[in-house]
This record gives structure tokens, C-alpha cells and sequence, in this order.
């Protein structure tokens, strides 16, 4: 039981940390289109 926990709980921590990462990379692709843009 305590285990099971322990790993639900990793489970939803590394789920987080891929939003988050997701996230991050969209902010970037979007401040590097945005420089590519204004470049042209």
C-alpha cells in the first residue's frame, strides 16, 4: 500500500515536470519564431 503510494505519487511528479517542460519549450519556439520574424 505505501509503496503503491510512493509511486503514485513519482508517477504525478514526473507528469508535472513534463508539463512544465513542454511548456517551457513552446515559450521558447515562440520567442525564437517571434526573432526569426522579426529578422525578415
Amino acid at each position: 500500500m505505501v509503496v503503491n503510494a510512493a509511486l503514485k505519487r513519482r508517477r504525478q511528479n514526473t507528469l508535472a515536470q513534463l508539463v512544465i517542460a513542454k511548456n517551457t519549450n513552446i515559450e521558447l519556439i515562440k520567442k525564437y519564431e517571434e526573432k526569426k520574424l522579426e529578422e525578415h
